[in-house]
Order: structure tokens, then C-alpha cells, then sequence
């Protein structure tokens, strides 16, 4: 009932738009997520999921709008996502708990 009360106005650039920004960055946070998971970073862990959850939303609301732009732009929005994690997390030496 809630999103279907919603209506943006978006053109079907601006859907494109933030579809993809969306999926991209929860992608790039998603990394920064399962890494600090792991090291046991508790609090950075949990703020980021919190963004995860909140970027979610977002691509849902986009999708509703208009999903036969939104689907294909959150899909590449996810490809460039990663591209850009591993990337970054490239240049980083592994961090080794002793």
C-alpha cells in the first residue's frame, strides 16, 4: 500500500541514474561489510549494514518506479560496484590479526 501511494516523476534517465548509483554503491559497502565482519570490527560492521539495509530501500523505491529501466541499470550499477571494491581494496595489504 505504502509504495504504491509513492510516485516520483522520475524521466526514465533519473530512474536509470539512481538505480545504478544505488546497486553501485551498496556494492562497494557490501565489501567494506563481509571485511569488517570478519576482522570482528563490530561497530563499523554494524553502521555499514545499517547503510546496506537504507541503500536498499532506495533501489526498491527506484524499481518501483519503473522497472524496465531500473532492473538493467542496478544490474550494471552492481558490475561496476564490485569493479570498483576490488579495485580499491586492491592497493590494501591484508590485514593479519596475531
Amino acid at each position: 500500500m505504502f509504495a504504491s501511494s509513492l510516485n516520483f516523476n522520475f524521466s526514465p534517465w533519473m530512474t536509470v541514474l539512481v538505480g545504478f548509483l544505488s546497486v553501485m554503491v551498496a556494492d562497494i559497502v557490501w565489501v567494506l561489510y563481509i571485511r569488517w565482519s570478519t576482522q570482528g570490527r563490530m561497530v563499523r560492521a554494524g553502521v555499514v549494514s545499517a547503510l546496506l539495509v537504507f541503500n536498499g530501500w532506495v533501489g526498491l523505491l527506484t524499481l518501483l518506479g519503473n522497472p524496465h529501466y531500473a532492473i538493467p541499470a542496478e544490474m550494471l550499477g552492481a558490475f561496476c560496484g564490485t569493479c570498483i571494491a576490488i579495485r580499491i581494496d586492491r592497493g590494501k595489504p591484508p590485514d593479519r590479526k596475531t
